[in-house]
C-alpha cells in the first residue's frame, strides 16, 4: 500500500511538472536608459521604443504565433538596487492589452523567477512576454533551458529573444523588434 502511494505521488509530481511549461516565453530588454546617468528612468527614446511596443504584434504578426501575451512581466523596482526601466517600457503595452503589468521578482531573483516559470501551473501553456535587465537575463534562460545566446549585448535594445516549448524541445530564435526607424531588421536562430 505504501508502494502504491509512493508511486502515485512520484507520478503526480512528474506530471504536474510537465504540464506547468508556459507555450512561449518572450523576453526583451528593457528600452534605452540615459547614457551617462545614474537615473532610474528610460531616457526619451526608451519612452519613444516603450510606446512603439504596443504596436509590435501589428508590425509583427508572425511574434503573435501562438497567440499575444497571456502575461506580462517586468524586473521589479528597488530603489537604490534595480531601475524602472523594465515596469516602464511594458507599461504601455499592458494598458493597450488590458493586462495587469506583474513585477514581483527582481532582477537580483532572476533564477528563481525562471524556475517559477518552469513550475507554476498557473503558468501552463501560457505565452509570457518579460522585460529584464540585460546582465540577468541569461539567469532566466538558463533555468528555462533554453539555447539561447550565453549574453545580451548591452548596447542592445531592439531584440526579442522567443523561446518556444513545443513537444518536449525548447528553442530559441533572436528576432527584431523593428518598432523604431533604424532598429535591427534580422533574426538568429540559437
Amino acid at each position: 500500500m505504501i508502494r502504491q502511494l509512493f508511486s502515485f505521488l512520484f507520478f503526480s509530481s512528474c506530471c504536474h511538472f510537465a504540464l506547468a511549461l508556459p507555450a512561449r516565453v518572450m523576453i526583451i530588454r528593457h528600452a534605452e536608459k540615459k547614457p551617462f546617468s545614474d537615473s532610474d528612468h528610460l531616457s526619451p527614446q526608451g519612452f519613444r521604443r516603450a510606446e512603439a511596443l504596443k504596436n509590435l504584434f501589428n508590425i509583427h504578426p508572425e511574434y503573435a504565433t501562438p497567440r499575444i501575451p497571456d502575461r506580462l512581466f517586468a524586473a521589479r523596482h528597488i530603489p537604490g538596487e534595480s531601475s524602472l526601466r523594465s515596469v516602464e517600457t511594458l507599461t504601455p503595452m499592458a494598458a493597450s492589452l488590458g493586462l495587469i503589468l506583474q513585477d514581483k521578482w527582481s532582477a537580483a531573483r532572476s533564477s528563481e523567477f525562471g524556475r517559477e516559470l518552469l513550475n507554476n501551473p498557473d503558468f501552463d501553456r501560457n505565452v509570457i512576454l518579460i522585460a529584464w535587465k540585460h546582465s540577468a537575463i541569461t539567469k532566466i534562460t538558463r533555468e528555462l533551458k533554453a539555447p539561447c545566446s550565453s549574453v545580451w549585448n548591452s548596447n542592445t535594445y531592439d531584440r526579442i529573444w522567443l523561446i518556444d516549448f513545443i513537444d518536449g524541445k525548447i528553442t530559441c530564435k533572436d528576432v527584431p523588434q523593428s518598432v523604431l526607424q533604424g532598429d535591427s531588421t534580422h533574426g538568429l536562430i540559437f
